[in-house]
């Protein structure tokens, strides 16, 4: 018998041989597990994914116009197409819409789809006035806030561009009503006031997303206030547009107001949408001060020889640190409290006087010494 066959025969080759089979049949197993997990996870063996989830998306294609060339002032039905290309249906799903013109988006709508199931889709429409002249980009986006967890959320927004052309050559011409008025002609330092002015289109076309800014001009230098922002404005149609401002510092002010100060809106007259006026702003009031005295007998002899001085603002409100003097001598500084006590006058009348921040009052009280 040769040695080959001794071994083949022998119980140590019986027990390699099972063990070099099992390792063959485990390593098969662990390859179809790995194939079977990527296969689930790419969904590229045509099956199911090994999760159940949404998969909301939105292109380009799918986004589109009642009118692609429309002018300004045309109200233009967008409509998107949105696709659940996940295997699980999504619900209550946000859809909005928005106009990129001018390097700064504008809100044009927002729809709600109440459900979308696996591999169906719903088409959700917004009316816009389209303007001003000049190419927009409408963006779609779905479940912007990332509420609804999905296989895939890169696919959720997409855009599409549209040319506004003017109307016939026919265009707004945006400008100011009655120039700027104040809530308040003459502020103190530090009060808050609105700005105010009517913008109207005198124009032939309508215009959208009309910026009016404001700005304080104060010793050469101009400093922003706020820019608002006027939707829509047909021809012949005006809006009040207000501001608020802090008053400050105390002196004289030019507050200029400009509409469309980027010149994003072409118009038949760019010379008529600036306008300033000049405001005053007075010093704030100084805190003036109030004195009462309130007699009592402190030892509880019978005689009324003792006083309480109050000092207070026009608010009712303590006042820190007042200097007091009694008879032309100082006597003390008001606490917190903003009262001092005086004790054991002598029989007769006694003057109190109060200085505080240039001010000064003054009162009188009898003591029974």
């Amino acid at each position: 018998m040769k040695h080959s066959e001794r071994l083949f025969g022998t119980r140590l080759f019986r027990v390699l041989l099972s063990l070099a089979l099992a390792l063959l049949l485990a390593g098969s197993s662990l390859f179809l597990i790995a194939q079977m997990s990527r296969q689930g996870l790419s969904g590229d063996s045509g099956e199911e994914p090994l999760e159940t989830m949404p998969d909301l998306m939105v292109s380009g294609e799918d986004i589109t116009f009642s009118n692609d060339s429309p002018f300004v002032g045309d109200v233009v039905e967008i409509c998107a197409a949105v696709h659940n290309i996940g295997n699980a249906t999504a619900q209550e799903i946000r859809v909005d819409f928005r106009d990129y013109f001018g390097g700064s988006y504008q809100e044009i709508g927002r729809k709600w789809i109440q459900q979308l199931p696996p591999d169906a889709q719903e088409t959700v429409c917004v009316n816009w006035t389209a303007g001003p002249a000049g190419v927009h980009g409408i963006l779609v986006k779905v479940d912007p806030e990332n509420m609804i967890p999905e296989w895939n959320e890169e696919n959720n927004a997409a855009d599409c561009a549209i040319e506004v052309g003017p109307r016939d050559g026919l265009l707004p011409d945006l400008t100011f009503v009655e120039g700027i008025w104040f809530s308040n002609e003459h502020p103190k330092e530090g009060q808050t006031i609105n700005i105010c002015v009517v913008v109207k289109n005198i124009g032939e076309d309508g215009a959208s997303n009309i910026d009016v800014r404001f700005a304080d001009i104060y010793r050469g230098q101009t400093s922003l206030i706020g820019t608002k922002v006027i939707n829509h404005l047909g021809p012949g149609e005006s809006a009040e547009v207000c501001q608020e401002w802090k008053a400050q510092p105390a002196d004289e002010h030019n507050i200029f107001v400009k509409i469309d100060p980027e010149n994003k809106i072409q118009e038949s007259n760019e010379e008529n949408n600036a306008t300033d006026r000049g405001i005053v702003v007075d010093p704030p009031e100084q805190q003036e001060i109030n004195l009462t005295l309130v007699r009592f007998d402190n030892d509880g002899n019978g005689r009324v020889d003792d006083v309480v001085i109050v000092v207070y603002d026009n608010e009712h409100r303590a006042i820190v640190g007042a200097e007091v003097f009694i008879d032309n001598e100082f006597y003390g500084r008001t606490p917190d409290s903003g009262t001092i006590m005086g004790y054991n006058f002598s029989e007769g009348w006694h003057v109190v006087k109060v200085h505080f921040n240039g001010h000064e009052v003054q009162g009188e009280f009898f003591s029974q010494g």
